[in-house]
């Protein structure tokens, strides 16, 4: 028995992505694991879900993309952070001094870091958050990320990096990193006593609690103090974990009946980096998008 497939027309015809906008770049690719579980910066700790992160996130610091051996460059700063030496009374020493009791790195942001666009930035005419409910029966129109017609943006400050830094010591993001972070960065771990604490009923604003070594200079100057002398830090400042998460995100995301609908930091991001996420459903499709904010690169 013999049998004899034709085929008519023009192009592919399976072709399982088509085409919808010709001039439009696409790159399509296949998880090949398992799907992410976690898409905050502050909770993830897998190869496969950094691949997600690191296009949505800019931490302090990257890697060139071509030298070898690696090499650290600046990405969410605008040159490489000034290291200085303090005694235990906070006076500047000299690199080498026997008296180092702290290491200060000085974080320089780029002024042309900018979030994509994003319902959490979404102001009324008031200037206040448009998108805050009171209950979930309030929120309940709203089941994806596209179902809120608007979207704001703003620049990234130096607070949003601290606050980043919060999010990571706050022990309810159950952070892989905070127990070996709080044994370098000063305050951490008396700020993570202090937010165990408060009271967790209601969303906790971690701007108003203070670490002792987090200093915000002015809008784009960040200061982290660590314990001692730990040369390796410098690196940690180009992991995902030291990504800035605006205060307003944190807020939106803890809408009544946001968790319920996986509308929260750790399913949406949000970021400056190059590209945004516009779908997430692990069990089909994950897409990403050009963020229109992006500075030039």
């Amino acid at each position: 028995m013999c049998f004899a497939f034709t085929a008519c027309g023009e192009g592919t015809w399976n072709n399982p992505n088509p085409e919808k906008d010709p001039d439009k770049q696409t790159y399509f690719s296949v998880i090949t694991r398992v799907p992410p579980k976690h898409l905050d910066p502050a909770q993830s700790y897998a190869t496969d879900e950094s691949l997600f992160i690191m296009q949505i996130y800019e931490p302090p610091l990257g890697y060139h993309f071509l030298k070898r051996p690696y090499e650290l460059e600046p990405l969410g700063l605008r040159e490489m952070p000034a290291v200085e030496y303090l005694d235990r009374r906070g006076n500047q020493v000299e690199k080498g001094s026997s008296t180092i009791a702290y290491t200060r790195y000085v974080l320089k942001l780029r002024e042309d870091l900018r979030y994509q666009p994003h319902p959490a930035l979404a102001k009324d005419p008031q200037g206040k958050p448009r998108y805050l409910f009171e209950t979930a029966k309030q929120s309940g129109r709203y089941q994806l990320l596209t179902d809120f017609p608007e979207t704001g943006s703003r620049p990234v400050m130096a607070k949003d990096y601290a606050y980043g830094i919060k999010r990571m010591a706050d022990p309810r993001n159950k952070s892989p990193m905070l127990g070996f972070m709080a044994q370098y960065i000063v305050g951490m771990s008396d700020f993570t006593k202090s937010v165990k604490k408060e009271s967790r009923e209601e969303w906790l604003n971690l701007e108003t609690l203070p670490m002792d070594g987090l200093e915000i200079i002015d809008e784009t100057t960040l200061a982290i103090t660590i314990h001692d002398q730990y040369p390796q830090f410098v690196y940690w400042l180009a992991m995902h974990f030291f990504a800035p998460i605006p205060v307003e995100a944190d807020r939106f995301y803890h809408n009544p009946g946001f968790k319920e609908k996986n509308l929260t930091l750790d399913w949406w991001p949000i970021g400056s980096g190059p590209f945004m996420m516009v779908k997430n459903d692990p069990n089909s499709e994950i897409v990403m998008e050009r963020n229109p904010n992006y500075h030039p690169d």
